[in-house]
């Protein structure tokens, strides 16, 4: 009887295939893009002025898709009693990479 019981909650606790398509659409950019920040970043140490602002700017940097997919496990979790709030926050990231690119080709 366990066993069936704990089916009928896995079932009730899956998540729409909305909601599904809208974390992958956050994690594809955000992971594609990482390596590539964490790459560029290095070169922040080639000659700083001040090693305190250069530190604090790599680990800026390559916090952002920390929190971002920080962001995403959030909303995961918020989902089951505030829907509402948990779409609104997976939509941060991919408001936050779209307008990165708008603004980087904007130019």
């Amino acid at each position: 009887m366990e066993i069936t019981d704990n089916i009928k909650d896995s079932a009730k606790r899956e998540k729409p295939t909305w909601y599904k398509m809208i974390k992958l659409l956050n994690l594809i950019p955000t992971l594609s893009i990482w390596p590539i920040l964490f790459f560029m970043s290095i070169f922040i140490f080639d000659n700083p002025k001040n090693m305190i602002e250069a530190w604090l700017l790599f680990f800026g940097i390559n916090g952002i898709p920390i929190l971002f997919i920080a962001l995403l496990f959030l909303s995961n979790r918020l989902f089951e009693r505030y829907k509402y709030i948990s779409i609104m926050l997976s939509f941060i990231p991919l408001v936050c990479i779209t307008l990165f690119v708008f603004l980087l080709f904007k130019g």
